[in-house]
């Protein structure tokens, strides 16, 4: 009998399904990637957003309320004209105002206060060549040598109480009227003072005035013994002694001026210093 040996194989490996979800992840790998990216810069870009939309929102309030305190101006009652000396600043603009000097109405300034020297006439010519900041305001008769007597320190007493230009008025025996126009309050000092508003004036020969020549600033200046406006070279445009009594007036450096009155000294008659209130 007869044995026949079969040669015994080794058994074929058993190959394992590969999982389906495997193969997938590995391929959904490179793609994740990409999609966090995208919404990293989704995020980003709002945030841009918002910052650049940030400051439009900052100006968009500040308008509104820039806006909103135009409106409540609008609302609020206009304040009141100041008045002084019983007319408003507005028709006193309009009564000196080029417009109405073209148009040849002339304006006349209230007196406060009654003058033995002024006249209309005097008024008109003069209201043309005073400091416009005073144009309009009203004269007030402040020292009268009839009511107050001829005194120099009764003067500088009276203008104390006053801050704003005057109005010196001189009549010597001939009758002849002039005299000066002061920036400032006139006063006792130990130096000139004033500004280049300051200037001298007369009526004799016709009506003229003598400006600031810009030679010095020699304006006004008050003592005890006499008052001068304008000097130079031992020279006084108009000084009057402190009796109020006699006075002198010659060309001055200051204003390069005429005499003011027939002769160099003269006696006084009248004085009158009105106040630019």
């Amino acid at each position: 009998m007869s044995v026949t040996i079969t040669e015994l194989s080794e058994p074929a490996p058993v190959l394992e399904p590969v999982p389906e979800t495997e193969g997938k992840e590995e391929e959904q790998k490179p793609d994740a990637e990409p999609e966090q990216r995208r919404s990293m810069k989704r995020r980003i870009s709002l945030a841009d957003v918002e910052m650049y939309l940030r400051p439009f929102d900052w100006f968009g309030s500040l308008r509104a309320k820039i806006k909103h305190k135009k409106i409540l101006s609008r609302l609020r009652p206009a304040k009141k004209q100041k008045k002084m000396g019983g007319m408003s600043d507005e028709l006193r603009r309009a009564l000196c105002s080029n417009s109405m000097t073209s148009m040849d109405m002339e304006f006349v300034p209230d007196l406060i206060g009654k003058s033995e020297l002024l006249t209309d006439d005097i008024r008109k010519k003069l209201c043309k060549k005073i400091p416009p900041r005073v144009e309009g305001h009203p004269w007030s008769l402040i020292f009268s040598s009839s009511e107050h007597g001829f005194s120099l320190k009764s003067l500088y007493r009276k203008s104390s109480a006053y801050e704003c230009p005057m109005l010196l008025f001189v009549q010597d025996t001939d009758e002849q009227i002039f005299g000066a126009l002061c920036s400032t309050p006139i006063h006792m000092s130990e130096h000139y003072y004033g500004t280049g508003e300051t200037f001298l004036f007369t009526f004799h020969e016709g009506f003229r005035t003598f400006a600031w020549s810009g030679e010095n600033l020699y304006f006004v200046r008050g003592s005890p013994d006499g008052l001068e406006f304008g000097s130079g070279d031992g020279h006084y445009g108009l000084y009057l002694d402190g009796d109020l009594y006699r006075g002198r007036t010659q060309r001055c450096l200051t204003y390069n001026n005429d005499p003011l009155t027939g002769s160099t000294d003269f006696i006084v008659r009248a004085v009158e210093l009105w106040a630019l209130t």
